[in-house]
């Protein structure tokens, strides 16, 4: 989509420690989206690819960076696949003008299926119940596009070993549904050193192939990798391959990274997301001073105390409340107290000359330091995936 004026705007003032005050009229804070980070990363991952192609994930509003403002910088680079978890997120691309191949790899319910066939949206196939209802709703003017998804060894979606006979002899029957790919997930691939749960899952798979092709599928397009499989596993690629992570500039585990910069040293992803915000308000209290709700902390020295307007609906998690720590003139300012809904405290006693709209990075980068999605979801105890698609979907996200 093109950037508005608005979008414009904010991009480039946000380029500055002082936001457009302009801007702040319409929002409070926003997303930025490199789409140099993204370009370089996709540019990466086609080399590791290649001869396959790319499937690229833009599931989960693109991992948090925003569906549409991912999809163009993709588009633009060339991109002819696109994965989505959500029905109407594929309607909505298609909406949007996107011609790209898009693979749904999320629950279809019946309801959807016969405008998801009419616009031309591939499906992930894993039970009989939906296979029959495509059967119903594919014709001659309106073929079916089908993706199998193989079990082998997620207990997640897909169909067993034993199960796939039917479904290939099924399809055999139908005038008008196209068996266009058959994939699977690996469980085990991106946290661990020793890759043998995804060999095995590989070997399943080999099972499923030769079985399918038995049935005489022959010009079928086969997928497996995630990134982690793409970096570590050559086998897993065959004809495509579906990096999800690391196209945003985000390592799947850090031994994954490990693994492979010790077979390519030097070989950087680039991290596309920045999440700002402004100082709202600057108060000086005593040392002693409590600070937010439940008083669960005091101010160990006279301090300078600013309010930005963030809090845990926007998705900076609760849990960082007396931990994490934000961005301002390059210095880290600790979070004090308890995070609120909408807004929380920051010490910035240590900030030089700290104003009313200065800008603050709660994720990213400003002059040499940096607040990583990994450092962000070590101290909250979870993984970086659900750090950047947590992020409210409603903050703008913006082009840079």
């Amino acid at each position: 989509m093109p950037m508005t004026a608005t979008r414009l705007n904010l991009a480039l003032a946000s380029r500055s420690n002082k936001p457009d005050p302009n801007v702040l009229i319409k929002t409070k804070t926003w997303i930025e989206i490199s789409r140099s980070a993204i370009e370089h990363n996709v540019r990466l991952l086609k080399k590791l690819a290649d001869p396959a192609e790319l499937i690229i994930p833009i599931k989960g509003d693109a991992y948090g960076h925003g569906l549409l403002e991912v999809a163009k910088i993709l588009n633009d680079a060339h991109v002819n696949w696109f994965a989505v978890d959500w029905w109407k997120d594929a309607l909505f691309l298609r909406k949007k003008g996107y011609k790209q191949s898009i693979l749904l790899i999320g629950f279809a319910p019946k309801i959807c299926l016969r405008e998801l066939i009419q616009q031309r949206i591939s499906i992930d196939v894993y039970t009989p119940e939906t296979l029959k209802e495509i059967i119903k709703y594919a014709n001659q003017r309106h073929p079916a596009r089908i993706h199998l998804e193989i079990e082998t060894g997620f207990a997640r979606q897909g169909i067993s070993l034993e199960d796939l006979p039917w479904f290939l002899q099924t399809i055999k029957k139908s005038k008008h549904v196209a068996l266009e790919g058959v994939f699977t997930h690996f469980a085990n691939v991106e946290d661990v050193e020793d890759q043998a749960y995804a060999r095995y899952q590989l070997q399943e798979f080999e099972k499923a192939k030769h079985l399918i092709e038995s049935f005489g599928f022959h010009q079928i397009k086969y997928h497996t990798a995630s990134s982690a499989a793409l970096m570590l596993l050559k086998k897993s690629h065959f004809d495509y391959a579906r990096p999800g992570i690391a196209v945003y500039g985000l390592w799947p585990a850090e031994t994954t990274q490990r693994q492979f910069l010790s077979q390519f040293p030097g070989i950087k992803l680039m991290p596309a997301l920045t999440w700002k915000t402004i100082v709202a308000q600057i108060k000086q209290v005593r040392r002693g001073t409590p600070v937010s709700y439940g008083l669960t902390e005091h101010v160990k020295r006279d301090s300078t105390i600013v309010v930005i307007p963030v809090g845990y609906f926007d998705g900076l998690d609760r849990a960082l409340s007396r931990r994490g720590h934000v961005l301002i003139n390059g210095r880290f300012c600790k979070i004090l107290g308890r995070i609120c809904m909408n807004m929380c405290m920051v010490d910035a006693t240590d900030v030089p000359s700290v104003r009313v709209g200065d800008e603050v990075v709660l994720i990213g980068k400003q002059k040499n330091k940096t607040i990583s999605a990994e450092q962000v979801a070590s101290l909250v105890g979870t993984i970086h995936y659900e750090i950047v698609t947590r992020l409210n979907p409603l903050i703008p996200r913006i082009i840079v």
